[in-house]
């Protein structure tokens, strides 16, 4: 891992401390909208459209790249609530398209339906009664018939909502599926006879981390499978949430075994996939809303030189070659002028080290240590007005042979469209006499009898050692291209995918960015003011302006320090959540929540209360937020370092929907109460960082605005699931580890939590030694 992805992953477990509390419950009810254009999809991916009574349905099958005339087997892939819709793209933006990037000899076929109930219950949108799971069947059969498909090794794989569809379908189809892998999902137990007698193997998998779908749900249904004798297998991944498809669709000996499903599954092992495909399916980063000045980064001189022994190894190689452009002089000899050509110039180089500091003045310095520098001349010429006097081919300038030669820029870094860019101001090379030196030329052709051969050579070479100085020069000219290479190195490590975890369930959460702003410098380094850029799911993402936003100035605050330090402003978590009130997508039906105290508010029983005569089975319960939520300081920092935390929100809704004769929602009530929820943060550093926990408090407070007895009752049995849902977290770790930076670890050793920001200062062990060449 980068340093640059080692200090986003810090800020992201930072983030988690407001990433908790009501949006675990929200945001399952986000789904993705179209982004404003996507790409055109690599030749795997063959879009299809599938007709029925209702209309066109749009669906993708991958097609392996193996070339056999043997049928080959088919994965149907069910995926999560957070990828619903009618676009026909975003099944593939997590899950088993996201796998099948990473593995495209993959030997199997993939059929990616799509589920476009965007409003109905998220858990059952792959239940094998409702249109959508019902759809995806007739898209395999449809599938079956234009490939060249296996019959008889149909495999289901589903997660998140599509785990509850995998069960469903597999249950409802017991005989027809070769293997079952069902990630994160639940279902009814009652069902699973079918599935059993079918002897079909089912693989469930899933994080004991998982705050939207508990690991119970699984092992509730891996139980019962179990006790009727069926074939499955129960996986927990330690510590993983509820993204937990990225292990196994990660695993090659897991999709080996799905396609031969013979003995027990493998452990998993390696490293889990990123969180979303990569551009090239879900098309560039559009954000919705940008917060400047949301954070600020001090990267003191400690800190980049450690940072500084990256770059070697990070820039590209096209940026160490290239052309040159020809040389040609005139000069006077004899009362004759002379013309010098030289002619198909190329260089190239190896960066042995690269130096960083900062400067006063808002300047910046960056030393290339180059060894060696070769000039390849591919020929040269002298003429006078009338006629030829040599030719000369294939030659060549080698500068740093016995020891890397420094060039020197002074430059001044800005920021142009979200990119980091130097403005040189002065460069500065010197070639020492004993570091260089020039290789004569190959072939050399006299066309004067008065000047023979050896006398062009001396003279050629010769004259290259007396214009070392515009060989300084031209070799300056190319210094801006490696310049850019270290350029394109910073912008690829902010562009290294998207970073989803500031909200506790990646898959449908926004998904965010941290961008550089303005920059300062000083003697003692650089401090580089960020703004977080947020995609927010629902319709807004057609937006073609973001939302801009400007919190709190925080680089004084880090200023002089040399070594690295991190800051943030705590109203990121009511700005971002302000925006995602005004999508319309913070919302989730009460039955989807995991808390079966929430149900209540769903039941018949309660239903009969607040309308007489009107059915549970007609209503739609929605939780919905209608306020920005925020998480601040309360109170001072204990001497043993902890602090307290409140996260509120002045809105919270308990929506009711009836099915009206058209089979539209039409609002009966919505009851409106504000949350109160402190949280305790501790912390010590150690050997390993700073540690702590966040942990909830159980003294939360639901507030009504009207004394009615509907409302209040209302507000009771929300605030009875709130208090068994808090109840059962455990204390949420949040441990910065040490961060590597270059080839040193720098630790947290202090932590600010003053009523603006939150700040952590990092220390190496020690300073970093100068090296000479």
């Amino acid at each position: 891992m980068s340093t640059s992805e080692r200090h986003r992953d810090t800020i992201r477990k930072l983030f988690l401390l407001g990433a908790s509390g009501l949006w675990v419950l929200l945001l399952l009810g986000a789904w993705h909208g179209a982004y404003a254009e996507l790409p055109e999809l690599p030749p795997q991916f063959v879009e299809h459209t599938f007709e029925d009574a209702v209309g066109s349905h749009r669906y993708v099958v991958f097609k392996p790249q193996l070339t056999t005339n043997q049928p080959l087997p088919v994965i149907l892939f069910l995926h999560g609530a957070g990828e619903k819709g009618t676009d026909g793209r975003r099944q593939l933006f997590a899950g088993m398209g996201t796998a099948l990037e990473q593995y495209p000899d993959f030997p199997a076929y993939v059929v990616f339906p799509q589920c476009e109930d965007l409003n109905g219950r998220h858990l059952l949108g792959w239940r094998a009664d409702r249109a959508d799971a019902r759809r995806a069947i007739s898209i395999l059969d449809e599938a079956i018939s234009k490939y060249n498909i296996d019959k008889d090794r149909q495999i289901l794989c589903g997660w998140s909502m599509g785990g509850y569809g995998a069960w469903s379908l597999a249950a409802a189809f017991p005989g027809r599926w070769h293997s079952v892998m069902a990630m994160a999902g639940g279902g009814n137990p009652q069902t699973l006879a079918p599935l059993a007698k079918a002897q079909t193997p089912v693989w469930a998998i899933h994080g004991d981390a998982d705050v939207l779908v508990p690991v119970e749900e699984s092992k509730r249904m891996m139980s019962a499978l179990t006790e009727l004798n069926g074939k499955g297998h129960l996986t927990i991944l330690k510590g993983i949430g509820h993204d937990s498809w990225r292990l196994p669709l990660g695993d090659r000996a897991a999709l080996t075994w799905l396609l031969s499903p013979n003995g027990p599954p493998t452990e998993l092992v390696g490293e889990p996939l990123p969180p979303q495909s990569s551009a090239k399916i879900i098309g560039e980063f559009r954000p919705d809303v940008v917060l400047s000045q949301a954070l600020a980064l001090r990267l003191g001189n400690g800190a980049l030189a450690e940072l500084a022994q990256e770059i070697p190894g990070a820039v590209p190689p096209e940026s160490l070659r290239g052309d040159m452009p020809d040389i040609r002089r005139t000069f006077e000899f004899q009362q004759e002028t002379y013309f010098l050509n030289l002619e198909k110039l190329k260089y190239e180089t190896k960066l042995h080290r690269c130096e960083l500091g900062g400067i006063s003045g808002g300047r910046f310095q960056i030393r290339f240590w180059l060894k060696p520098l070769t000039v390849s001349l591919g020929g040269a010429s002298l003429r006078t007005e009338k006629a030829a006097i040599a030719d000369a081919e294939e030659f060549q300038i080698v500068i740093g042979h016995r020891r890397p030669f420094p060039v020197t820029l002074e430059v001044r870094p800005t920021v142009v469209d979200s990119r980091v860019r130097f403005q040189v101001l002065r460069q500065e090379l010197h070639i020492p006499d004993d570091n260089w030196f020039v290789e004569p030329p190959k072939t050399i052709h006299s066309h004067t009898d008065e000047l023979p051969e050896a006398y062009i050579q001396t003279g050629l070479v010769g004259g290259l050692y007396q214009r070392r100085l515009e060989l300084e020069t031209e070799i300056l000219s190319v210094i801006p291209t490696l310049l850019n290479g270290v350029e394109e190195h910073l912008h690829s490590l902010s562009q290294m995918g998207p970073q989803t975890t500031i909200w506790p369930l990646p898959v449908l959460a926004p998904e965010t960015r941290v961008l550089p702003g303005r920059i300062r410098t000083d003697s003692s380094g650089v401090s580089v003011e960020l703004s977080l850029a947020a995609q927010f799911p629902g319709e807004v993402a057609a937006r073609s302006q973001p939302v801009r936003e400007s919190l709190g100035q925080h680089y004084e605050g880090i200023a002089g320090t040399d070594e690295l330090s991190i800051a943030l402003d705590w109203n990121i978590i009511a700005s971002l959540s302000r925006q995602f009130v005004r999508s319309g997508t913070a919302r989730i039906n009460v039955l989807d929540l995991p808390e079966p105290a929430f149900h209540e508010l769903a039941s018949q029983q309660f239903v009969d209360v607040l309308f007489p005569g009107s059915k549970a089975s007609d209503m739609n319960v929605v939780l919905q937020l209608s306020s920005p939520m925020e998480l601040h300081p309360a109170g001072p920092t204990s001497l043993t370092g902890a602090r307290e935390l409140s996260l509120t929100a002045t809105n919270v809704e308990i929506c009711y929907f009836q099915t009206g004769p058209s089979g539209e929602d039409e609002e009966l009530e919505r009851f409106s109460f504000s949350l109160s929820q402190p949280l305790t943060w501790k912390w010590e550093t150690g050997a390993n960082g700073l540690t702590g926990t966040m942990s909830w408090a159980s003294d939360f407070h639901i507030g009504c605005s009207l004394n009615n007895p509907r409302v209040q009752q209302v507000a009771e049995q929300f605030s009875e699931g709130w208090g068994h849902w808090t109840a059962a977290q455990p204390d949420t770790p949040v441990n910065i580890h040490p961060l590597q930076i270059g080839r040193k670890q720098v630790q947290a050793d202090t932590l600010d939590l003053s009523d603006e920001r939150l700040k952590l200062e990092f220390q190496t062990a020690d300073a970093p030694a100068k090296q000479e060449p």
